[in-house]
């Protein structure tokens, strides 16, 4: 076997004076290994520990997470009948929400109509909350628009209603007759003298 020498070196400072004391032991392979193996058993045992420790302090985080989680509830097996009461239920509530459809569409077709706007526009409005407003809106900017580009008489009474009695005077006989048959009461208002 071999020997291994450890030499060992102690420094003290009492009274400013350095006395050095020198001890060599000597250690053979097998009490080394001993010596290693002792210190690592320490460190690996206060490893463990922490491990153990670290492992506890994890199993009951994770105990307080699944404690918040929601409870889900437990899946219950429908019967047929129910499975076949909630389709039905399912297809009267599609043709429901399908009938108020039509419905709204056919009043706005209505409220369109009464407007004297073209119903084809029921398929490009979106039936909202406020579609009698929205389409009194449409109604007042078409029919604006419409009559800005439409002949726009000055009032509403015709050129013979403002005829006078010199005019009726200096007409021709046939215009006279084009008048009585047209507006016979005019006609006799203006000749009487």
């Amino acid at each position: 076997m071999e020997n291994n020498q450890v030499q060992e070196t102690q420094t003290t400072v009492d009274t400013g004076v350095d006395t050095t004391t020198d001890t060599i032991t000597t250690f053979t392979k097998e009490e080394v290994d001993k010596m290693l193996q002792s210190e690592g058993d320490k460190i690996r045992t206060k490893y463990n520990k922490d491990v153990l420790k670290l492992k506890e302090e994890i199993k009951l985080k994770e105990q307080y997470i699944e404690s918040l989680k929601p409870v889900e509830e437990p899946v219950v097996e429908k019967s047929e009948a129910e499975i076949k009461a909630e389709q039905k239920l399912a297809e009267l509530e599609a043709k429901e929400l399908e009938i108020q459809a039509k419905e709204q569409h056919l009043n706005l077709v209505n409220l369109l109509n009464s407007k004297g706007l073209p119903s084809q526009l029921a398929d490009i409005i979106k039936v909202g909350d406020n579609v009698e407003t929205s389409i009194n809106t449409l109604a007042e900017l078409l029919n604006a628009n419409k009559l800005n580009d439409s002949f726009k008489p000055d009032g509403r009474t015709s050129s013979v209603d403002v005829l006078t009695k010199e005019q009726f005077s200096k007409m021709s006989p046939i215009d006279r007759m084009n008048l009585f048959k047209d507006n016979e009461e005019l006609y006799k208002k203006l000749s009487q003298r």
